[in-house]
C-alpha cells in the first residue's frame, strides 16, 4: 500500500544514523533492548577454546557477543573458517 510505514523492531541498538536513514524510506525503527548478556568464561572453558583454536573446523556463530567473547582465545593463525 502506497504510504504505509514499515515498522522494525531491532532488540539491538542500531544507531541514530541508520534510524534516519530508514525513516527517509517510510521505515520506523524502534531500538528495544530485551537481553542483557554477560561474558563468564572460566579458566577450564579459556583453555579449551584454546585448544580447539588450533584444530581446523568451520565455526558459525549467530550472536555477535559470543564472537566477540571468544576473540581473545581465537589467535590470528587459526585454521577455523569462521562465519
Amino acid at each position: 500500500m502506497p504510504g504505509k510505514k514499515i515498522k522494525i523492531l531491532s532488540t539491538r541498538p542500531v544507531g541514530d544514523s541508520l534510524v534516519l536513514q530508514a525513516a527517509a524510506l517510510n521505515i520506523i525503527l524502534d531500538e528495544i533492548s530485551f537481553i542483557e548478556t554477560e561474558e563468564i568464561i572460566d579458566n577450564t572453558t579459556a583453555n579449551k577454546i584454546k585448544r580447539l583454536s588450533e584444530q581446523p573446523i568451520n565455526a558459525v556463530f549467530t550472536s555477535m557477543n559470543a564472537a566477540e567473547a571468544l576473540r581473545r582465545f581465537i589467535p590470528k593463525n587459526s585454521p577455523w573458517n569462521i562465519f
